[in-house]
């Protein structure tokens, strides 16, 4: 089963709202990476997830 390839997106957890890279190619999407910021909201999470797709050439998923 073929699933979606790599993009970024916006989670949260104990510390707080941050982007995290997801990997679905298996077709089962987990979590490869998290950013460096962790913020209060996800819109303040925003611009870094967006950046961080943009610099690698990824899909943003809100």
């Amino acid at each position: 089963m073929k699933g979606e390839p790599l993009y970024v997106t916006i989670t949260s957890g104990m510390r707080g709202f941050f982007a995290v890279l997801i990997d679905g190619s298996d077709g089962f999407p987990e979590p490869v990476q998290t950013g460096i910021g962790s913020y209060k909201t996800p819109e303040l999470a925003k611009p870094e997830a967006i950046a961080w797709a943009k610099a690698e050439g990824l899909e943003f998923r809100e």
